[in-house]
């Protein structure tokens, strides 16, 4: 009996898993497009499309010490250096990186309603601000409030926060990490689509719908009635 509760503790947990997991896309999966930037200065960063959109991040870093960089296999690294620093990836013609238009929402479908930046680790003690900027395909920008940089996780941007901008086509994604405290290193999470599970910065369901909660009460439902019709059996 305890063992079938687990089992089907564990398979609903999984379906919901899954089905979270295939409701998110890339902006950048910070996989791909290895580069080294030591010291203030800007380059364009190529890369595959399916990992990053627009096929180029444009990378800014500002702070005497400061550096970044990426391998093949990554993680996407900043160093903010003795004397502290900040780190900006564009994507978007307006923000340096290569053209795209895409689809923030995807309703009916995937039905994103923001945008999550994942960061792997954080030097302890780092303080700074994580800030993000879009564009849509009419030319509106919208930059929203700031949040705190307090270590290892995900820091969701709400589509709802930003009024006016039509998420539909979105041509233009700018991530600022500012402010960020000396000696202090940042590490984003490196995505492979579905297989790996979405990192970097990537298009997010931040809340889960009714409908995909339904479907996981059903799944949890009929894998109980398996069991249970097992063990009449």
């Amino acid at each position: 009996m305890i063992k079938n509760k687990f089992i089907l503790t564990l398979a609903a947990g999984l379906c919901f898993l899954g089905l979270q997991e295939v409701r998110a896309n890339h902006i950048d999966f910070t996989q791909d497009g290895a580069f080294t930037q030591t010291g203030p200065g800007s380059q364009s960063v190529m890369g595959a499309a399916t990992n990053i959109l627009g096929a180029a991040r444009f990378v800014t870093v500002a702070g005497l010490n400061a550096a970044a960089s990426s391998t093949a296999a990554g993680p996407l690294t900043f160093m903010s250096g003795a004397s502290g620093g900040s780190l900006t990836l564009g994507y978007g013609t307006l923000y340096g990186g290569g053209a795209y238009s895409a689809n923030y929402i995807n309703p009916g479908t995937n039905n994103w309603d923001s945008i999550r930046v994942s960061l792997g680790s954080v030097t302890a003690g780092a303080t700074g601000l994580v800030g993000l900027s879009v564009q849509d395909s009419t030319g509106a920008t919208f930059t929203f409030a700031s949040q705190a940089l307090t270590g290892a996780g995900n820091y969701i941007f709400l589509h709802s926060a930003a009024p006016g901008i039509n998420f539909l086509a979105i041509t233009g994604t700018q991530l600022t990490l500012s402010g960020v405290s000396a000696n202090a290193t940042v590490n984003f999470v490196v995505g492979n689509g579905p297989a790996a599970g979405p990192g970097g910065i990537t298009r997010f369901t931040a809340v889960p719908e009714p409908g995909t909660v339904a479907l996981s009460v059903i799944g949890g439902l009929g894998m109980l009635g398996l069991l249970r019709r097992r063990r009449l059996s």
